[in-house]
């Protein structure tokens, strides 16, 4: 061992603890294990909590070999020994003394927790050491320390939630004993260890009046969403707890959600809270499909009920979209099955629709057979099909439209709907029925392969954002796709609230097969080339010229490989700058959406405010550049900074053209950043660690957005007009609302 350091921890010397700092950590390297070892020594010893030299020594020298194994990166080498001094630590008070006195090992563990945790979440054996340790933190009383081992494994949940399943049992003792923001990471544990918390779940309703924050009663549910897809029964005598929760909007979804899987269990339960429900359906059309669910489920209770939800179901149909038009049908069809008698009475609304798509008309005539074979047993009505039908020829495929269907009092001799659906669309005799409704290509694929795509865009949408919008560039003959991306967030201070993030794509072929089956998994059925939302996304691949829309959608699900290749291009436009996933909600959103109360320390009157001091690289040539500490101020609509003569200057937010965070990973905290003005001037620089360098680049996006809107800039540099299809609406006209936060190609805008 170095001389120096034997004097500093084996005799305790204080007075020359500081130079230590002096020497090379290249040339100490070989002695930080051994350190670590006589650290241990002196901390495991009654006499250490009111030996102020020992601790003062224990210190500095646990600064010295934290800092520099984080500088240096040898965190493998080391973690063995840094987590066996911080389960030392476990064995002392870790209580404070006093209000403004830390104690002697909780400093210590704090030092340990900030070298081990930060930058290494995704090391999965030094996170299989540190993390049960961690975890026994979370049973002492000492609030800011058990606040600080909540966030470090909140935000290693995400990629390590096997091995914090296994500590599942203390980290619930922790959630219920107070410490509410450890509810967070629950959803991810759950499908690792389930018993444990559905023991529990009772005592975790409970909970939910207690939780202040919006992020902790969202992980709840989140929760028992999945409780209740496993084990429905666990929930459904806490109907009327989970009931209050819907007068809040960003709960009344969830909280739907986990209805549409008990009610079956409890339909009596749902019975008194018909009205409520069907309110809310009014209200928030995006809770329309869950209601249309649990109406529909409360009918089959009996046939009064059946009624009652039958005629809800069926007024539902003049406004609904699409989607909630085959939902709805199907609800109906259901309910029909039970009660025959009730739907033919609504047979004349219901064909009205049948023309608005392929699976409404399947839909109908479904319902049609149902009475017609209740009209057979019974010697009754039978429900009949004009032969009123147009035949359309597309990609190779004959689609038949079904006409409108009328009943008939008396018998016969022309077949009736159920006969036709009976009958081949090639006979033996050769002849062709008209009234059989044959699906298209596309729509057979995807009725066969529906699960398989649910599922691979369910795995798909948390790592690669879904593009809202796709439009065709066309220019000197060349075509290229433009893609678009809104904020699902609603924060006042939003950066996207009227407007889309560009991006120009050099992989349109995956994107479009990327954005067609994103549309058919929100689809509760197969889509057909004639639904809208198909049609406009064949009618902008047709535009591309390549290969047909049905060898793209036959083609194999766009691979991992590929997937890599489109968050490469994102990450090159800057994407991930702006938008961040939030596991909480399950959607994409801007950085200001994701965590409002994050930038609430950021901002006055709505206008971001930092200061401090950063590093800036200074030098004519790239190779003698040198970082050079300067103080900066963003505050209003310019930064100032003081410059080495000791004068100050001034850069107007109005002329910075671009800012660019430096990341080594596409989700990494940056390490510096570069902003760039209109006069061709580039600023590197970097702040004090990389969660304040995050900081000013976040405030200087919010700024120069602001600023831009406030000036009516128009930056069409990615975004022209021709990008905008004439077929797709868009959110706001690029010509007439400036969109300074839309990153250009990587080129021309950094």
């Amino acid at each position: 061992m170095h001389e120096l350091l034997e004097d500093i921890l084996k005799n305790r010397d204080l007075s020359k603890a500081g130079d230590i700092f002096s020497i090379e950590y290249t040339d100490l390297l070989q002695d930080v294990g051994e350190v670590l070892v006589l650290i241990e020594e002196i901390i495991d010893s009654s006499e250490y909590e009111t030996n102020d030299n020992d601790q003062s020594v224990v210190e500095i020298c646990i600064t010295w070999v934290t800092s520099n194994i984080r500088d240096n990166d040898t965190i493998n080498e080391h973690c063995a020994a840094l987590v066996k001094l911080l389960e030392c630590c476990l064995n002392y008070n870790l209580n404070p003394r006093n209000k403004d006195e830390d104690p002697a090992h909780g400093k210590i563990a704090c030092d340990l927790f900030s070298c081990i945790f930060p930058k290494n979440y995704s090391r999965h054996s030094v996170m299989e050491l540190a993390l049960p340790v961690a975890v026994r933190y979370l049973q002492h009383d000492n609030t800011e320390l058990c606040r600080h081992v909540t966030s470090y494994l909140t935000l290693a949940a995400t990629e390590n939630n096997d091995i914090l399943a296994t500590q599942l049992t203390i980290i619930l003792h922790s959630i219920l004993n107070g410490n509410h923001s450890l509810c967070r990471i629950l959803p991810n544990l759950y499908p690792e260890n389930k018993q444990p918390i559905n023991d529990l779940i009772t005592k975790l309703i409970e909970l939910l009046p207690k939780c202040e924050e919006i992020a902790e009663k969202t992980a709840l549910i989140n929760t028992f969403i999945l409780a209740a897809k496993q084990s429905p029964d666990l929930l459904v005598n806490h109907v009327d707890v989970l009931m209050t929760l819907l007068s809040n909007i960003v709960f009344t979804g969830l909280v739907l959600e986990i209805f549409t899987h008990i009610v079956v269990l409890n339909i009596e339960a749902f019975i008194e809270y018909l009205p409520k429900l069907k309110t809310i359906a009014g209200q928030q059309t995006t809770v329309l499909p869950a209601v249309i669910k649990l109406i529909s489920a409360v009918g089959s209770s009996n046939q009064c009920r059946a009624e009652e939800c039958l005629l809800w179901l069926v007024e539902q149909l003049a406004e609904a979209d699409l989607n909630n038009l085959t939902l709805l049908l199907q609800e109906i069809k259901s309910l029909g099955e039970l009660y025959t008698d009730l739907v033919t009475g609504h047979i004349g609304v219901l064909v009205k629709y049948e023309q608005h798509s392929s699976s409404a008309s399947s839909l109908i005539s479904q319902i049609r057979d149902l009475i017609n074979s209740k009209g057979d047993s019974a010697g009754g009505k039978e429900v009949k099909s004009i032969s009123v039908q147009t035949d359309i020829e597309e990609d190779g495929v004959l689609l038949d439209s079904i006409s409108t269907a009328k009943a008939s009092g008396s018998p016969s001799e022309s077949p009736t709907y159920a006969d036709s659906l009976s009958e081949s669309p090639h006979s033996n005799g050769g002849t062709q029925n008209n009234n059989l409704p044959v699906r298209d290509s596309i729509q057979h694929f995807c009725d066969k392969h529906l699960d398989k795509i649910k599922s691979y865009i369910g795995n798909v949408s948390h790592k690669l954002p879904i593009p809202c919008k796709a439009s065709v560039e066309e220019r000197k003959s060349k075509r290229r796709l433009c893609l678009q991306f809104s904020c699902s967030g609603c924060s006042p201070h939003c950066l996207y609230s009227g407007n889309y993030f560009y991006v120009k794509t050099k992989m349109p072929k995956t994107w479009i097969h990327i954005m067609f089956l994103s549309e058919q998994a929100k689809s509760p059925c197969a889509l057909s080339q004639s639904d809208p939302t198909v049609a406009l996304i064949k009618s902008t691949w047709d535009k591309l010229r390549l290969d047909t829309f049905t060898q793209l959608v036959f083609s194999a699900f766009p691979s991992q490989k590929e997937q890599d290749l489109l968050l490469r291009e994102l990450h090159g436009a800057r994407f991930f700058d702006m938008f961040m996933f939030n596991a909480t909600l399950k959607v994409w959103c801007c950085f200001t959406c994701d965590d409002p109360e994050k930038l609430s320390d950021l901002l006055q009157d709505g206008a971001p405010v930092i200061e401090g001091q950063l590093k800036e690289k200074k030098g004519r040539w790239n190779f003698f550049k040198r970082w050079k500490t300067r103080y900066f101020t963003l505050s209003g609509a310019q930064i100032t900074y003081s410059k080495s003569d000791s004068r100050k200057a001034t850069l107007p937010v109005s002329k910075i053209q671009s800012v660019k965070a430096i990341r080594h990973g596409t989700r990494d905290i940056p390490k510096a950043f570069e902003i760039f003005t209109n006069d061709d001037q580039k600023y590197i620089l970097k702040g004090k660690d990389g969660k304040n360098t995050e900081q000013w680049v976040q405030c200087l996006h919010i700024a120069v957005a602001q600023s831009h809107k406030e000036d009516g800039v128009i930056d069409l540099t990615d975004q022209s007009p021709s990008c905008s299809d004439p077929q797709t609406p868009s959110r706001s006209d690029p010509q007439s609302h400036s969109d300074p936060l839309s990153h250009t190609d990587p080129q021309t805008n950094l």
